[in-house]
Formats: structure tokens, sequence, C-alpha cells
């Protein structure tokens, strides 16, 4: 298999196609809705489509860090640290489109740059909790449809830029950290039931 077919099989495996879909279609979303309001129930006042899309694309585009194959990372002769770091790189790679899109419309860069903090906190939530990551990002939303005035975001400050990247650099690194140790524990696990009772590594060729 070429090095360009075992790319594309390992994005497939990390739904990183799937993503993409995503990613420019909520950027398309943004195009198109840019003046466009919604009423929720949970919320007082309507808000702008566009002032909840960062929220929104965090937690749609959170769904790729779930580990679905964890077959690869066992089976990778490198560090288990390596693929979680690869996946999360290029998951912020895929959702570029979003915050591109946003800035096409007039935000700033620092408005614009709290869909990549949002994808912080979507990468904890996905490393703590799998599956519901999506349920503290609900709560996230709610948040910051409650605490931020319309089109706060979209007028935000360079200050803004410093405080996202922080929440993405935190999430992500911690969805590192605790992916490498889950591998690390069941390398660990499957070494200390081998035959001479040490932890030896026999998952890995």
């Amino acid at each position: 298999m070429s090095r360009a077919a075992r790319a594309w099989a390992v994005a497939r495996a990390w739904s990183l196609d799937g993503a993409v879909l995503v990613s420019v279609g909520l950027a398309v979303a943004a195009l198109l809705t840019s003046d466009a309001y919604v009423e929720l129930p949970f919320l007082r006042n309507r808000l702008a489509v566009l002032h909840l899309l960062p929220v929104l694309a965090g937690m749609a585009l959170g769904f790729p860090l779930v580990d679905r194959m964890p077959e690869l990372a066992l089976l990778a002769p490198r560090s288990p640290m390596r693929l979680p770091a690869l996946r999360m790189g290029c998951l912020v790679l895929v959702s570029l489109p979003v915050p591109a899109a946003l800035v096409a419309l007039g935000w700033s860069v620092g408005g614009a740059s709290t869909v990549l903090g949002f994808l912080g906190i979507a990468a904890a939530s996905a490393a703590l909790l799998r599956l519901w990551y999506w349920a503290p990002m609900f709560a996230v939303l709610v948040a910051w449809g409650y605490a931020s005035p319309d089109r706060w975001s979209g007028v935000a400050g360079p200050e803004w830029r410093a405080p996202a990247l922080l929440a993405l650099a935190v999430g992500g690194s911690l969805y590192v950290a605790v992916e490498a140790w889950r591998v690390r524990r069941v390398v660990r696990g499957v070494g200390a039931e081998s035959e001479e009772g040490r932890a030896v590594d026999t998952i890995r060729p």
C-alpha cells in the first residue's frame, strides 16, 4: 500500500473525510445565514446564528476525536502520543474553513479564533467522556448564549486570540495525554498477563 493510500485509510478511520464535509458545510451555512436570527427556548433573547456558530462548530467537529478504531494506536510501532497528536493537528486544519468564513463576513480575527477555542474544549470533553463529549458542549452553548450579547464575538478584539489559542492548546494537550495513557494502560495490561508476568509490550509488532 502506498503512503497516500495509507494516509487516506487513516483519515477515513478517523472520520476526517466526514469532518471536512461538516467544516465546509458550516462555512457555507455561515455565509448563507449571516443575517439570520434564532430564538431558542433556553435563551432569553434572539441571537444571530453566527454568534452561536463557534460553539456549534466545536460540537460538530469533535466527533473525529472519539476513537472508534483503537487498534490503530495499539498496533502503531511508534510513541502512543504521536497518533492522537497527529489526529488533533489534522482536525485543527480541517476546521479552518469555519473561522475563514467568519473573517470573510467581517468578523475580527480574535472573534473568529473562538472556533479554535471551542474545538479545544471539545477535545478535552472527548478525551474524558468519549461519545458523551457533546453533553458539556451543550452546556457551553447555553452559557455562551447567556453570557454574550448579540454579535459580541464578531467585534472581539485581538486580545481574544490568546484565550482561544490557550483553550485549544490545553484541550488538545489533554486529549493527547489521555489517549496516550489509555494505550499504555492496555499495553501494560496485556504485558502483565504474558507468560513471564512482566509489563512486556505484546501488542505492537
